[in-house]
């Protein structure tokens, strides 16, 4: 598998765009705690927005059915192709918005996702994308699916609030910011 952006280059990219959400890439520590309870070997389609150069990513390919697949929404163009180096036929990676993501799973031959990550900076977003993000994700989970959901606050609640009937809240402390993880479910 290749390697990670190293910790100067995240930074640049940081510097650069300023849809990038943290000084450094997201620990193993928080990782772990946002899969806690989770069985990714049961998901056949799994999604990821901003996946940054990809600390989720590795961690969730790991996890995942040899027969799974993941795809990995990023804006950021050299993001991108960090990511375009993970080799593994199960990455499909998209630069695109998230907003997007009933266009992207169809162009993909999906009908639906059975686990979104998130890892966009909410409080980056304007309103209406917020919104649009937490309701079209909904929209194109499975019955039974999960929107995990990692940001530097539980800011995002109120929004997932409106589209989610089960909210479970964790916290990880050890992470560059500390991160707040949201499980939601219908």
């Amino acid at each position: 598998m290749a390697r990670a952006m190293s910790n100067m280059e995240y930074l640049r990219q940081f510097i650069k765009d300023k849809n990038v959400a943290s000084l450094f890439p997201t620990s193993q520590f928080a990782v772990k705690r946002a899969f806690k309870n989770i069985n990714m070997n049961g998901y056949k389609v799994i999604v990821e927005y901003g996946p940054g150069e990809g600390a989720f990513t590795r961690r969730m390919l790991d996890r995942m059915a040899p027969d799974a697949h993941l795809i990995a929404i990023e804006t950021n163009e050299q993001m991108v192709k960090a990511l375009k180096r993970i080799n593994d036929k199960r990455l499909i990676v998209v630069n695109d918005s998230a907003e997007n993501i009933q266009s992207i799973l169809h162009k993909n031959g999906f009908d639906s996702a059975d686990c979104v990550v998130s890892g966009i900076p909410f409080t980056f977003l304007k309103r209406h994308q917020r919104v649009n993000i937490v309701k079209y994700t909904r929209e194109a989970l499975s019955s039974m699916g999960v929107f995990i959901v990692y940001q530097n606050s539980y800011y995002a609640v109120k929004y997932l609030e409106k589209e989610f009937n089960h909210i479970a809240r964790d916290f990880e402390p050890r992470n560059i910011p500390p991160l707040f993880i949201m499980r939601c479910r219908l």
